[in-house]
């Protein structure tokens, strides 16, 4: 019989794991909305008149999915919530925490067939 990690352990570490890359991830949308305000409003012709104030409609497209996901090419590791998220050591610091009895590292580990 396999031994199986309690499936409310695996459950907690990847909510700790999400958590942590969607607070990230959210950070990085209102950068990137503010980004693009500034884009658009120095874009458009924007200016009183009449006492009414033209406010452009600003919006995120498929374009800037990627960046928020994982920043752009270049940016510091702090910019890329992704990369920054899902490191080896905190994949591998999850991993032991749901399976604490294993003691060498998971490249290490012979794969076994499910024949």
């Amino acid at each position: 019989m396999v031994d199986l990690p309690n499936s409310m352990s695996v459950s907690q570490e990847l909510d700790f794991l999400y958590i942590t890359y969607k607070n990230w991830t959210d950070k990085k949308v209102q950068s990137v909305f503010a980004q693009n305000t500034c884009e658009q409003t120095e874009a458009s012709e924007c200016h009183k008149t009449n006492k009414s104030v033209r406010i452009p409609v600003v919006y995120l497209n498929s374009e800037d999915l990627p960046e928020m996901i994982n920043g752009k090419r270049g940016d510091p590791i702090e910019d890329h919530p992704f990369d920054r998220t899902f490191t080896g050591e905190n994949i591998m610091k999850s991993f032991l925490a749901i399976k604490p009895s294993i003691k060498r590292s998971y490249a290490s580990t012979p794969r076994t067939s499910l024949r």
